[in-house]
């Protein structure tokens, strides 16, 4: 069993673990650092960290006992939805047996007939199955594995656009939009809305972290700047920081340098020293997510590149922005309308048979029968694969660094219904954050955005990965497929090219 920030929700407690009883027969066991919130009466609870986005609406747990009082009987599932729609955070929410996620489900959920856990480590253990981290299929393209399945028998990942009864082991469709988030036509009442709403939710966001430092991830793109920008407009107390590598872009450092120079915000680098026992840190971190994904924040963990932050500021929270795109139609390319296109399963090399083929058919059956309003195919995918598996495998990894916790201030599905109302050829080339930055920071708005060269990467060098890549590509997927996807791609890169010149942002 992982060590660290988990919680399970099964017929018995475990050893060395906080509880709760809950109804029916049912234990919550729960680890240092998750925080745990009841109402009054027991019927709701809270796991992990959660702040409202809405200034004319109450705290998480002002509502849940408002909710409570309402309906001294059945709370209705569309009064809990409804309710946690405007939450920001990473928690997940317990009422009559019903787990509802974070809105990319960034505190995992998993489950199986045993029961509920963030861990599916936990609970394949607890079914008698030996522990086994997985472990991708070689040469491919996405690094992480696609839910709902896992590399366990019978465990299966909550994904954001579903709900679980541990009572009777059912799956729930969740709309993903704000069913309740009314519409602002106007532009500039949207845009005036979203930096109104985001000071008062930073805001709430710092008092539930009292004595914790601030720090804001900030690179050479649109995201983290947007981030940057809502930081600096509701004057809250926070510094940037950049963690540096070999092979990062050039513009990620150079950009956050000029950021932060005209706002006169602190901003830390952390260089990346190579530790005598990072193989070793490594595989702890990969054993504490079970090797659901491999990225980048590894090597941060095994190399302790958090670590100086610590030492400065003692508590510190990491504020990143990994959840921005899901409104971007970043796979368009990679989907019909209806559905998956033809490179899709091939990118996480699913085989026929394989884990992943079955993994993703399930998926998408789940989505045909409960199709969402309001989003795109690939937007859905994103929501659920991208964020849902990939970054919250990311986000469970920081769970194993003291005095350290990672937090995705845009994790809200009621911005998120209001960044889908600015028209897609503006969201597919992030012109809508553009717009967001101008609003609330002006000064970043004549900063350009990143490129994509590594530093000290040459044009021979540059050539050179691009050959690899190719025959990587010809030897995965064959000549046709590998032509209609080069096809695809320059035809993607041209319709993007003259959006930004519609813009007037081609440079």
């Amino acid at each position: 069993m992982n060590e660290q920030g988990h919680f399970a929700i099964l017929k018995k407690p475990l050893p060395g673990m906080s509880t709760r009883v809950l109804p029916e027969g049912w234990v919550l066991s729960y680890q240092a650092p998750l925080r745990v919130q009841c109402s009054k009466d027991g019927r709701i609870v809270l796991l992990g960290i959660a702040w409202q986005f809405l200034p004319e609406r109450g705290t998480p747990m002002e509502e849940a006992e408002a909710l409570c009082n309402r309906f001294p009987g059945t709370i209705p599932e569309e009064a809990v939805l409804e309710m946690e729609e405007s939450w920001c955070g990473r928690y997940a929410l317990l009422c009559q047996s019903v787990v509802y996620g974070d809105t990319c489900t960034l505190l995992p959920v998993f489950y199986s007939k045993l029961g509920v856990s963030s861990d599916c480590t936990l609970l394949a253990e607890q079914a008698g199955q030996p522990r086994k981290n997985y472990t991708m299929p070689p040469r491919r393209i996405m690094n992480w594995m696609p839910g709902p399945l896992t590399q366990y028998d019978g465990v299966r990942r909550m994904l954001p656009s579903q709900l679980y009864c541990y009572t009777t082991g059912e799956v729930y469709s969740r709309q993903l939009l704000a069913a309740h988030y009314p519409g602002i036509a106007d532009e500039d009442a949207r845009l005036e809305r979203i930096v109104t709403c985001f000071d008062y939710s930073l805001r709430q966001m710092q008092n539930a972290l009292p004595g914790t430092k601030l720090l804001v991830a900030i690179t050479g793109g649109h995201d983290s700047r947007t981030l940057l920008a809502l930081c600096k407009h509701a004057k809250i107390d926070f510094d940037a920081f950049t963690l540096l590598y070999d092979d990062i872009y050039e513009d990620d450092v150079t950009v956050p340098k000029e950021l932060c120079r005209v706002e006169h915000i602190p901003h830390h680098e952390v260089l990346r020293d190579c530790k005598p026992d990072y193989a070793v840190r490594e595989a702890e971190y990969l054993d504490h997510i079970s090797g659901l994904v491999q990225d980048e924040d590894r090597l941060y963990y095994a190399h302790q590149q958090f670590e100086p932050l610590v030492q400065q500021f003692g508590e510190v929270a990491l504020l990143r922005s990994g959840v921005w795109p899901n409104v971007m139609e970043w796979y368009r390319r990679s989907f019909t309308p209806t559905g998956p296109g033809f490179d899709c399963f091939d990118w996480f090399g699913a085989q026929p048979g394989s884990l992943e083929e079955k993994s993703l058919q399930e998926y998408f059956a789940w989505q045909e029968q409960h199709p969402q309003q309001g989003l795109s195919v690939c937007n859905v995918f994103y929501w659920d694969q991208r964020n849902g598996c990939w970054l919250s495998a990311i986000e469970t990894g920081f769970d194993l660094i003291d005095h350290v916790v990672s937090l995705q201030p845009a994790n809200c599905r009621y911005l998120m219904s209001m960044l889908m109302e600015f028209p897609a050829e503006e969201r597919i080339i992030n012109h809508h954050q553009y717009k967001i930055v101008a609003k609330a920071c002006p000064s970043f708005s004549a900063i350009p955005y990143g490129g994509r060269k590594r530093q000290n990467e040459t044009g021979g060098r540059i050539l050179k990965d691009k050959v690899i890549r190719g025959l990587q590509r010809l030897r995965k997927l064959g000549l046709q497929k590998t032509i209609k996807t080069y096809y695809t791609m320059i035809r993607t890169r041209v319709e993007e090219m003259r959006m930004l010149k519609k813009q007037g942002r081609e440079h």
